[in-house]
């Protein structure tokens, strides 16, 4: 029933969510390992900000990006440092967000190696990093110009540290993310309305994905490949927009079997 009839009744609206991410202008990306026929699969997460599309590949490259987004995107993608992400923002000019929870994660690491040098420039890194995201909780209700100075002010410091690493090869490595061109790719969410710093969203969607694999050990056929993806679009857009997993699986059974017009993930029905 799953994998097939059900499978098949969610297989439109599926494609419907698919193909509305390439006009989205904001969206989160990120993939978790998943087991299939014994091989090692991916599961990618592409969120936006109404409607969530999980794609299961066999490679975690770049290209899984590029049939999904196209090569003319032309939102904002936020993501983790991945060479993948970093070389599809960099072949097609595509806009990236950085997430601050794996970079300041990056920036944790380097303190527990215990090298008092590292340890030092890591502490005030951190420090700045925290003072910077306490002002910028603070947005709401403050006053415009001021909260701007003060998030330029606190943007300066955070840069003219981390630019400037103890002479250490994992420290000079982290630091060159930040040069000319690589700076602005993670203070974009100061500047464009509705960029978030981390990419939290998305990786609470991929959990379920996550349980699910350890639950069932992944899948066997291409028939259980695309009923996961189907299911768990469904199950994470519905989450999101407040409405009834089980009611929309209905839905788009009861459509299939009367031929009737497939339910939509991208319109919540009054």
């Amino acid at each position: 029933c799953c994998t097939g009839k059900l499978s098949e009744a969610l297989k439109p609206a599926y494609e419907e969510a698919a193909s509305a991410l390439r006009q989205e202008s904001v969206l989160g990306s990120d993939e978790t390992g998943h087991y299939h026929g014994g091989q090692g699969y991916w599961t990618w997460c592409l969120r936006a900000a109404g409607f969530t599309v999980f794609r299961i590949d066999a490679t975690r490259a770049a290209q899984v990006l590029v049939d999904l987004l196209g090569e003319d995107f032309g939102g904002i993608l936020t993501v983790d440092y991945y060479s993948a992400n970093r070389s599809f923002a960099r072949r097609y000019e595509v806009r990236a967000q950085y997430c601050w929870s794996h970079l300041l994660r990056d920036v944790k690491f380097l303190r527990e190696l215990g090298r008092p040098p590292l340890v030092r420039w890591a502490d005030q890194l951190l420090a700045i990093a925290r003072a910077l995201f306490r002002a910028w909780h603070r947005r709401t209700g403050a006053d415009p110009p001021r909260w701007r100075r003060q998030m330029e002010r606190w943007k300066r410091a955070f840069l003219e540290k981390i630019r400037r690493p103890p002479q250490e090869a994992d420290a000079l490595k982290l630091s060159r993310r930040f040069d000319r061109h690589g700076a602005p790719t993670y203070f974009r969410f100061l500047d464009e309305p509705g960029v978030e710093p981390t990419n939290n969203a998305t990786e609470r969607a991929i959990r379920q994905p996550v349980l699910d694999r350890r639950i069932t050990q992944g899948t066997r056929s291409v028939r259980g490949l695309r009923w996961c993806e189907r299911a768990w679009t469904a199950a994470a857009t519905c989450s999101q927009q407040g409405r009834s997993t089980f009611r929309f699986f209905r839905d788009a059974l009861v459509a299939y079997l009367t031929n009737a017009p497939a339910p939509s993930l991208l319109s919540v029905n009054p």
